[in-house]
Parts: C-alpha cells; sequence; structure tokens
C-alpha cells in the first residue's frame, strides 16, 4: 500500500509538473508575443515620424528651389545635403 502512495504520489508530481510546464510555456509565449507586437508598433511609429519630417523638409526644399532661393539657404532651412537639394 506503501508503494502504490508513493507511486501515486510520484505519477501525480510528474503530471503537475507538465502541466504548470505547459501553462507556463503558454503564458510566456502569450507575453512575449504582445511584447513584441507593442514593440513593433512603436517602432513602425517612430520610423512614420521620421519619414514624414524627412518628406516635409524636402518638399520645402522644393518650394524654396522653385522660388530661386540660394541652394546654401535651403541646406541651412532644412539639413538636406547639396546633392539632395538637387535631385529634387
Amino acid at each position: 500500500m506503501e508503494q502504490g502512495m508513493e507511486q501515486g504520489m510520484e505519477q501525480g508530481m510528474e503530471k503537475g509538473m507538465e502541466k504548470g510546464m505547459e501553462q507556463g510555456m503558454e503564458q510566456g509565449m502569450e507575453q512575449g508575443m504582445e511584447k513584441g507586437m507593442e514593440q513593433g508598433m512603436e517602432k513602425g511609429k517612430e520610423e512614420g515620424i521620421q519619414e514624414g519630417i524627412e518628406k516635409g523638409k524636402e518638399e520645402l526644399a522644393k518650394i524654396m528651389k522653385d522660388a530661386n532661393e540660394p541652394i546654401e539657404k535651403i541646406m541651412q532651412f532644412t539639413g538636406l545635403t547639396k546633392e539632395k537639394i538637387k535631385n529634387l
């Protein structure tokens, strides 16, 4: 009888550990995916903002260039390179 109890406890512990590991891994994966999504969205947002700023600079440079402003002045106001301004 004592041996049966030991065996039962051992099997119960094994099943409990398996179930705990399974739940832990599932929860970890879920949390990892949530965190990854948050970070991905934040990075995408930052990149989008930077692209918008760059596009705005290029638009301003084009307007200034069309108004025959000196390239040095356009460079000063926009921070763009001479090469980039010439290619607009």
